[in-house]
């Protein structure tokens, strides 16, 4: 999978908010090193892409894997 997946989605979200899209490690051929990708891993690769973008608060949408950490 990868971001890819949603299509024109992000587009329509974009007329009404700012929209950021994330591959997580590992998704779409992505690197993910040599650390395990838990559950907490995966959430803080997130919170760590938000916070780099001084993002203070957001509406998350997930897609498989993706769903369970938001």
């Amino acid at each position: 999978s990868g971001s890819f997946i949603w299509g024109a989605a992000p587009a329509r979200f974009a007329e009404s908010r700012d929209v950021v899209v994330i591959d997580l490690p590992g998704a779409a051929g992505t690197d993910f090193g040599s650390e395990a990708l838990t559950m907490t891993v995966l959430s803080r690769h997130v919170l760590s892409v938000l916070d780099g973008l001084g993002v203070q608060a957001a509406d998350y949408v997930g897609h498989d894997l993706g769903g369970l950490i938001g």
